[in-house]
């Protein structure tokens, strides 16, 4: 048997465990396998033709088309003149006009007239008849009908008849009275009155619209110049650093990242260019500018560009709530609509309470007959006679008129409730478009001070740069002109909401129309 000393052993344990280790290492890469740096492509990306070039290529080129200089007041013009909406509205007016005079011609005389002529072939010759008769008729306010009724006739070789007779039916209880016979009417005229105020309302809204899509433009158009503004810092940036690169005062990574930022603002100035025309699109819809080009065959009219003219101003105001809601009371369309609402509801409801009393109907007439041998002589003599009467009748169970009645109390109801909940919805947007308002006030002036001390601390930054740049880098350079673009955007965009908000409280007050002094002509 070999013996193996200790030392031995541990050596060969060792080894062992060495030569398991170095399986599983990879060798030791070689100089040649290291990454490396492709400064040809870095040069390539900021070489300064094809910057010029890619920058170039990038512009929004100038549209063909004589831009069209748009005020508020030419828009607001437009759309009262042209927009659709309200021309189909103006209708609405005409529409009902018609259903008050149907409702009115219920009171209209109606005459006729007939005329007859017999001829009896089983008789002798000549044999024969002719009479003829004529009668005006009218129902009057208090439902009564009138009719007066005049006959002559004349069989062969007989003397002449004639006859005139008057009678009148008046209810008695059903349909009996001026506001019951005049329910028609008086509906038929409360909703030409809703349908004149639906057409302030519509005035309103579509004035509204004008003013919101203005500013949307307004807002569109600065926000390029901003974009605008910080691509062209971005662009000065990079020209610096390019003349600094030059002799040595800044690095390949510096224009690196001042390229960079230049490009995303690039980006940032397309996609704001590009809303331009879907703001313009929106309220030449709303003017329906096209209208006042009926010979505009080809569509310029749609692509000739807009240019507003009118800023947005930021014109601090203040508002008494509780008077705004008074006049919110006093001019709004939808209240005015739903007092005639419920107004029309209480008058069916008394309609429908009258239709429960049974028919009693009095009926009188009064007539005179005579007869002549000649025409001329007809009324020289002659006998009167008259009658009085009366009708009456219920229907059984009576259950469509009972039922008729629950509905109209129902309605009534309903009316109410809603007369109730528009009060209610009144005061909320009041509140809200005057509490809007003192948000966006405070907005404005916050994001003013966010502009100053974002365009100071720019200002310094630079000045530092240009003193020889000792703790300023072009990153926070770049970062202090984002925070400047931000700011102003945030500026412009609290202006133009400030503006909006103003329209929104008019709007909930109803008293837009007041500014342009428009007024809606009523019959």
């Amino acid at each position: 048997m070999i013996r193996i000393g200790k030392a031995a052993l541990f050596l060969v344990i060792a080894l062992g465990v060495a030569s398991v280790a170095g399986a599983g290492e990879k060798p030791a890469p070689s100089p040649a396998d290291e990454p490396t740096i492709d400064m040809k492509k870095i040069e390539a990306l900021i070489d300064p033709e094809k910057m010029r070039a890619e920058d170039k290529e990038l512009e929004l080129p100038p549209r063909a088309e004589e831009p069209l200089k748009f005020s508020l007041n030419d828009a607001v013009r437009l759309a009262i003149a042209n927009n659709f909406d309200l021309q189909v509205e103006r209708l609405n007016p005409e529409l009902r006009g018609a259903d008050l005079e149907i409702e009115r011609s219920d009171f209209d005389a109606i005459v006729g007239a007939s005329a007859n002529t017999d001829v009896d072939h089983r008789r002798p010759a000549g044999s024969y008849a002719r009479d003829g008769s004529a009668y005006i008729s009218r129902k009057i306010l208090t439902g009564a009908d009138i009719r007066t009724n005049v006959a002559a006739s004349r069989p062969s070789n007989s003397d002449y008849s004639g006859a005139i007779s008057v009678s009148i039916t008046q209810p008695l209880l059903r349909n009996f009275g001026f506001d019951v016979n005049r329910a028609g009417i008086t509906i038929a005229k409360n909703n030409l009155a809703i349908a004149e105020s639906e057409l302030v309302e519509q005035l309103i809204d579509t004035v509204a619209d004008v003013h919101r899509a203005y500013w949307d433009l307004v807002l569109v158009f600065r926000r390029i110049e901003v974009r605008r503004s910080s691509l062209q810092q971005a662009q000065s940036l990079v020209d610096e650093f390019q003349i600094r690169r030059r002799v040595g005062a800044a690095t390949t990574i510096q224009m690196l990242d001042a390229r960079t930022q230049a490009a995303l603002r690039r980006v940032a100035l397309v996609e704001a260019e590009a809303r331009v025309q879907a703001a313009e699109d929106n309220l030449k819809a709303i003017t329906n500018i096209a209208a006042a080009h009926p010979d505009d065959k080809e569509f310029l009219t749609w692509r000739r560009p807009l240019l507003p003219t009118t800023e947005a101003p930021f014109e601090e105001k203040d508002f008494d709530l509780p008077e705004s809601i008074s006049e919110a009371f006093k001019f709004r369309p939808d209240y005015f609509q739903q007092q005639k609402t419920l107004e029309n509801s209480g008058i069916s409801l008394r309609y429908a309470r009258n239709q429960l009393y049974p028919e009693l109907d009095l009926s009188a007439s009064f007539g005179l007959t005579s007869s002549a041998k000649e025409m001329g002589d007809i009324t020289d003599k002659g006998r009167s006679n008259w009658d009085v009467g009366a009708t009456f009748s219920v229907p059984l169970g009576n259950r469509r008129r009972k039922n008729l009645l629950r509905k109209r109390e129902l309605e009534e109801r309903q009316s109410l409730l809603r007369f109730k909940a528009l009060e209610q919805t009144v005061i909320v947007e009041v509140r809200r478009a005057i509490r809007g308002i003192e948000t966006n006030v405070r907005s404005v002036k916050a994001a003013r001070i966010a502009v100053d001390t974002a365009k100071a601390i720019l200002d310094a930054n630079r000045f530092m740069l240009d003193k020889g740049g000792v703790g300023v880098t072009t990153r926070e350079i770049l970062q202090h002109q984002d925070s400047l673009e931000r700011a102003s955007l945030n500026y412009l965009n609290a202006v133009v909401e400030y503006n909006k908000s103003l329209i929104t409280l008019e709007q909930a007050k109803g008293t837009l129309l007041k500014t342009y002094n428009i007024e809606v002509k009523r019959r």
